[in-house]
C-alpha cells in the first residue's frame, strides 16, 4: 500500500493474507489500479479457489473488461489468450474458461471464426506444456456459436482423447451425434 502503483507489491500482499483479507487487498488494489487486468484476474482466481460459482467469475471478468474499456485500455486478443493460459497454469480452469468466452471473438471477422478458433486451439495444444483447458474453452465457445461444424467436434474429440477423460469424451461424442447426426464417425 506504500507503493500504490506497484502491481507486484499488491499481489504479494494478497498472497500473504487469508481469503477475506486478500479480497479486501484486491479491492483496494482495484480502486488504485482499475485498469490492471491482473487485479481482476487474481480476484477471479481467488474466488474460484474458494468455490465461487461461475456466475461470480463472469461478473468479475465483465467488470474488468468494462473498467478497461472506460479507461480506454486496449488489449490484444493474443494477450488475453496468454492471460487465460496463465489462469490455466495457476489451476484456475473456470477463470480461464470465463475469460476465453469473454474475449475469444475479439477482432475476429464472422467469416474467419472457424479458421481462427481452430488455429487457436491447435496452437494451444502444440505448446510445451500443452494448454488443454484453454483449448477446450476455445472449442466449446466455437461449438456454441458454430454448432453444425463437424471439424470442431473432431478437434474436441481429439483433445478429450489426448488430454481429457472417458466421461468428457463420451459427453463430447453425445453432443456431436446430436449436432451432426449424419456424420457416422461420431456414432
Amino acid at each position: 500500500e506504500c507503493v500504490p502503483q506497484s502491481v507486484e507489491m499488491w499481489l504479494a500482499l494478497a498472497r500473504l493474507e487469508t481469503h477475506m483479507n486478500a479480497r479486501q487487498v484486491l479491492n483496494r488494489m482495484r480502486q488504485v489500479l482499475p485498469t490492471e487486468p491482473l487485479t481482476w484476474l487474481t480476484a477471479a482466481r481467488l474466488e474460484e479457489a474458494h468455490g465461487a460459482p461461475v456466475e461470480m467469475l463472469q461478473k468479475i471478468v465483465s467488470r474488468m473488461l468494462t473498467s478497461m474499456s472506460q479507461g480506454q485500455i486496449v488489449t490484444s486478443r493474443d494477450s488475453w489468450i496468454e492471460q487465460a493460459v496463465a489462469c490455466e497454469m495457476a489451476e484456475a480452469p473456470m477463470t480461464c474458461m470465463v475469460l476465453v468466452n469473454a474475449i475469444i471473438g475479439q477482432d475476429v471477422a464472422n467469416e474467419d471464426r472457424l479458421d481462427t478458433w481452430t488455429s487457436d486451439s491447435e496452437t494451444l495444444l502444440a505448446r510445451s506444456p500443452p494448454c488443454p483447458a484453454t483449448a477446450r474453452a476455445v472449442l466449446d465457445h466455437a461449438i456454441s456459436v458454430l454448432s453444425a461444424e463437424t471439424g470442431l467436434y473432431f478437434a474436441l474429440v481429439d483433445l478429450e482423447r489426448k488430454h481429457g477423460n472417458a466421461d468428457k469424451l463420451m459427453s463430447v461424442l453425445r453432443s456431436a451425434v446430436e449436432a451432426c447426426p449424419h456424420t457416422e464417425v461420431f456414432w
